[in-house]
């Protein structure tokens, strides 16, 4: 592992440990009064989901993305990167609570 590696993925763990799932809902929780207990299940989630995806990058995917990174920088797969992500950002349209249909939207 590079340091410029290193040093991106420093500052990507520092991006997201101020998302609203890490910083928010435990807040959130406490102030709800929810039970200790099911705070800390909450916590241990999210930690135990880090600990799996950290091993797994660490023990094979990077690999695997290596091998598999000529197939992925083809105009190919950029092609069908695109019409994915226009897809999926299609998709969410049809999950928004105001567009539901029988529903007036709120103004």
């Amino acid at each position: 592992m590079t340091i410029a590696l290193l040093g991106t993925l420093i500052g990507l763990a520092l991006i997201d440990s101020t998302s609203i799932g890490t910083v928010g809902v435990p807040v959130m929780l406490t102030l709800a009064r929810v039970p200790g207990r099911r705070q800390l299940v909450y916590l241990g989630t999210i930690t135990l989901f880090y600990f799996l995806v950290g091993a797994l990058v660490l023990v094979g995917l990077g690999s695997f993305l290596d091998a598999a990174g000529d197939a992925l920088a083809g105009t190919t797969a950029q092609v069908v990167q695109l019409i994915l992500g226009i897809a999926m950002f299609a998709l969410s349209f049809r999950f928004d609570p105001k567009r539901r249909p029988g529903k007036p939207a709120r103004s």
